[in-house]
């Protein structure tokens, strides 16, 4: 009887601190020792899956793939040194969809007590080649979880639920900070999962086609 997968993550939101070095490094000890080993790289700068020889620009399906249309990752496992499941830039012509990791960090009084909140997600960019140069042309941010806390671990904080409710789950506590210090918090972004973020979706494949980009953020 096989024995079950075991799964090592290395994350850190910091760059240059050694997560590619170290997982490639891990991956082909355990190679040597006879381990079968997959490596996930999903980080869309692709790096990992740069150290096997792989350009990500020639990727049909990455790791995006999986995450996103629910792609069987044995369509993106490439066989080099180790296995690599690959990232890469969604790419399409003269135009590319590409997210990254992205933390809000806001230190603000809630109902008079000083707090810290953070809010994880990721940035979901559309870009255009123009004049032989990318750059971005859309920025959203995805919220994907948040916490708040007081600075003081000593102080009570009590949150009306009322109010707290109405945000969505991924910035819960963001919304309620910001609007707190008399910020106007839009309701509508996009979460981890739901109808606001399957569409930003659409609108990627849509500006990857060839489409008009739409906005529907600006007018509100």
């Amino acid at each position: 009887m096989e024995g079950k997968a075991k799964v090592i993550a290395f994350a850190n939101q910091k760059g240059g601190v050694a997560k590619t070095t170290t997982t490639l490094n891990l991956a082909v000890a355990f190679a040597e020792e006879g381990h079968r080993v997959l490596c996930c790289d999903m980080d869309p700068q692709g790096n990992l899956t740069m150290s096997q020889g792989i350009d990500p620009d020639t990727l049909d399906k990455s790791m995006y793939d999986v995450l996103v249309h629910d792609t069987s990752i044995r369509e993106v496992v490439r066989k080099r040194e180790v296995d690599v499941a690959c990232a890469s830039i969604d790419l399409a012509g003269e135009r590319a969809v590409a997210q990254t990791k992205m933390t809000i960090s806001q230190r603000a009084e809630v109902d008079d007590v000083l707090c810290d909140v953070v809010c994880t997600g990721r940035f979901y960019d559309f870009l255009e080649r123009r004049a032989e140069r990318w750059g971005i042309v859309l920025r959203q941010p995805i919220y994907e979880k948040d916490r708040l806390d007081p600075v003081d671990p000593a102080a009570s904080l009590k949150l009306d639920p009322e109010r707290l409710g109405r945000f969505p789950a991924g910035y819960r506590h963001l919304g309620y900070a910001q609007s707190s210090i008399g910020f106007e918090v839009k309701r509508d972004m996009p979460g981890l999962t739901g109808p606001v973020v399957e569409d930003l979706y659409r609108r990627g494949a849509q500006w990857l086609a060839g489409g008009a980009l739409e906005n529907p953020w600006l007018a509100t």
